[in-house]
This record gives C-alpha cells, structure tokens and sequence, in this order.
C-alpha cells in the first residue's frame, strides 16, 4: 500500500510519536492478490481506505510497519521507518495516521509517501537476521546483518504458508546482454551506496529498471550509521509491473519504498524483525 501526492503535515504528539495529516489530494495505491485472478494493482479512495484497512490483514490496535519518504529541501529523498496506526478522519475531514518513528519527522513533508508493508502473521527468527519484507504473496525482500556497518540484502520466493523458499535467480528471463543482478548483493563502509539495477523478474514480480514517468530508479539504498543517526539502513526502491491491472489502475505499475534493514551498534534496534513489529 503506498500512499503519495502533495505535502503532508506532521504533528508532534511525543518523542518520537506523530500525527501524519494528509492531504486530499494524496492518491491511495495498491499491490496484492485477488482471489482467483493473482496480482493485480489498484487504487482505494481514501475513505476505502479507512473502510478496507482490516480487510488488509491489519489488527484492530495494532501498528504496522510503514516506511515514509520525503524530498529534503536540498532535493535528496529521506526515510524514515516506524509503527502506523490505521487510518482515521480527522475533525476538519483529513485522513490521519497516528505513528511512532525511528527518527524525529519534521513539521511538512515535501513529496511526501507512506509505504505501508503488507500484514503478515509469521514468526521468524533472530540473529540480526531481519523478516522478509513481502512485495507479493510470492517473493519478498530481507537482509542479514554482519556487524554495525556491514550486510547483504536478498529477493527470495515465498511458499504457500509465507516461509522462505529460496533466492530468487535472476539470471531467468534476462533479456539479451542486460547484467544479472546480485542476489545477495553485500554493503559495507562509511558512505552511502546506491545499488541501481533492472530488469530483473522473480516469481510474480517483474522489476523495471526506471519508473518511466519520474525516472526513478529501481535500487537498493544502503545508509551507514554515520549517515543515519545511527542507525545503518537498506532502503528498497522498487518500481515493478503486475501481470494485470484492476479498472482502476489501468497500467498494472506499481512503484514501492520500504526499509528492509535497520540496526544501531550491536545490533540494538534491529528492525523488521518479527514479533517486535512494529518499528518504533
């Protein structure tokens, strides 16, 4: 679920804690299965929103993982990773997110999108090892720390049940001379790394290399400490095109932004990881 478009105001209700005022223009968009059809990509109104969000897998009370992005005023794309509650009304007729971050947000979000994961109910394990972010019922995104600035970010095929099957192989159904891939692809230093790359498919997911309206890229983004308020960070850029689309989304793309990785010294803080979800 990604919801963009406009400038978002925040509120500061605590540390760290926020109220996400959107904007009535902001479109709801949507990647997910529909039974009996597959993947498709869509589109909600905001009130749909509010409406479908259990009927997404969320709990009533329960925060969910959602990383936010805006447009610094230096022009550079910001993340941040945290819990959102479900959506509501607010008294002037705004859809509002309650959320606890990561980082402290500031009070307008330029270009602003809210990148909410999907629901998700199984139990992994831990080792600075993080939960497979899921793109489709089919394949999803994780990582594996090896120290405070040093990891490797895999795609991996889901089964049935949403247990790990393996690493997606890119090398299948490359067109003629494009460069496969790495899957893991490792980060490590001080600086910040960007992993540009497509195309490239796996299971029911064909990634694009640039989204063809903005020219965003795909990419894979990793953030060390230093950079970061110390916290190290594996961005996920992904611009991805479903088999087909619903009657309201008729070009069947999707493009998605989420925080597969983050983790303060040691290790603190390691989140996604299953059952500390959401990220706070």
């Amino acid at each position: 679920m990604r919801i963009d478009g406009g400038t978002a105001r925040v509120k500061k209700l605590g540390k760290r804690h926020y109220r996400l005022i959107v904007p009535t223009t902001a479109k709801v968009t949507w990647a997910g299965e529909v039974t009996g059809k597959g993947l498709r990509v869509g589109t909600f109104t905001q009130s749909g929103l509010i409406r479908g969000w259990q009927r997404l897998g969320h709990r009533v009370g329960a925060r969910v993982t959602a990383t936010i992005t805006w447009q610094s005023p230096e022009g550079t794309t910001v993340t941040s990773v945290g819990g959102l509650g479900a959506p509501k009304r607010d008294g002037k007729g705004h859809l509002v997110f309650t959320a606890r971050m990561r980082d402290r947000l500031p009070a307008t979000l330029s270009g602003f999108s809210i990148n909410v994961q999907r629901a998700q109910g199984r139990t992994p394990r831990y080792d600075v090892e993080f939960s497979p972010t899921p793109l489709t019922a089919s394949m999803a995104m994780t990582a594996a720390a090896g120290g405070d600035q040093s990891a490797s970010a895999y795609f991996v095929t889901l089964n049935s049940d949403g247990s790990v099957a393996g690493n997606c192989d890119f090398s299948q159904g490359q067109p003629s001379g494009a460069v496969t891939p790495a899957n893991p692809k490792s980060f490590s230093g001080d600086g910040v790394i960007n992993y540009t790359f497509g195309p490239a498919a796996c299971a029911d997911v064909s990634m694009v290399a640039r989204e063809p309206v903005n020219n965003l890229p795909t990419k894979l983004q990793y953030s060390p400490a230093t950079s970061t308020n110390g916290h190290t960070v594996i961005d996920a850029f992904i611009y991805f095109t479903a088999p087909s689309a619903t009657e309201t989304e008729k070009d069947g793309t999707f493009y998605f932004v989420q925080t597969v990785a983050s983790w303060g010294h040691n290790g603190s803080g390691a989140c996604p990881v299953l059952p500390t979800y959401p990220c706070s």
